[in-house]
This record gives structure tokens, C-alpha cells and sequence, in this order.
């Protein structure tokens, strides 16, 4: 899959697998040495619920929170992995406001992609 900022119509990112169960969830890229993008979907939309942690990751992520209506609701970048000597890694990260996917990128990074709170994206399957 690939996903579209309808406003500038740039890709945001090539090559995402999709995190849809709480397992696949859960362990996203954790335990990975491989820098993937990763889209988890929740069940429900909302602050707690679509938050993320970074407990044995060993890359650094950008992640953009999407609400149900594909606007993005909250950007954090270079969000660092877990540490177990450093108290600023021992976090949960949460949205600003209820969303519904988050978009973990490990390969392509937002810094250059012109990406703004309210932007609508779309995701488009790969065939």
C-alpha cells in the first residue's frame, strides 16, 4: 500500500504493511532491524487508544496520527526507541486529538514531505 496527501499530492510513503489485530499491533516493529513504514489500525477511534510505545525498538520513527475522516490529527518526528538508561524514552506518545490509524515511518521521513496537521490522505492499495 501507499499513502497520498491529497493536498500537495506527494506519496508519503511507499511499501506500508498494515497492522490491523492486537497482536500485529502490539509488536509493530519492535524486535526489528529493518526500517519499515507501518500503518496501525484501531477498532475505535480515540486518544488512548491509538497511542504507541517504543519498548525494544532500535530505530528512531516519524508518526503521523489519521482520524477516521484520513485527516492527520497530530505529527510527531523523530520520535527516539526505547533506552533503557535514558528516563525521556519511557513514554507512551498519544495523538492531540482521537484518531483512528497511525503511520509509522522508518524509512521515509516527513521532515522533506511538506505534510501539515489537517492534511487529508488517501491510501491506495498496491496491485
Amino acid at each position: 500500500m501507499k499513502i497520498l496527501n491529497k493536498r500537495t499530492g506527494e506519496v508519503i510513503c511507499f511499501n506500508v504493511k498494515i497492522a490491523n489485530s492486537f497482536f500485529s499491533r502490539f509488536f509493530g516493529l519492535m524486535f526489528t532491524f529493518s526500517k519499515k513504514n507501518l500503518l496501525l489500525e484501531f477498532e475505535k477511534e480515540g486518544i488512548f487508544s491509538s497511542s504507541i510505545h517504543m519498548l525494544f525498538m532500535f530505530f528512531s520513527i516519524d508518526a503521523l496520527w489519521i482520524n477516521s475522516k484520513m485527516e492527520i490529527v497530530d505529527i510527531q518526528k523523530n520520535i527516539k526507541p526505547f533506552n533503557p538508561l535514558n528516563l525521556s524514552t519511557w513514554k507512551i506518545y498519544k495523538p492531540k486529538k482521537p484518531a483512528k490509524y497511525v503511520l509509522e515511518l522508518g524509512v521515509e521521513k516527513i521532515e522533506d514531505k511538506n505534510i501539515k496537521e489537517g492534511d487529508v490522505v488517501e491510501f491506495i492499495n498496491s496491485q
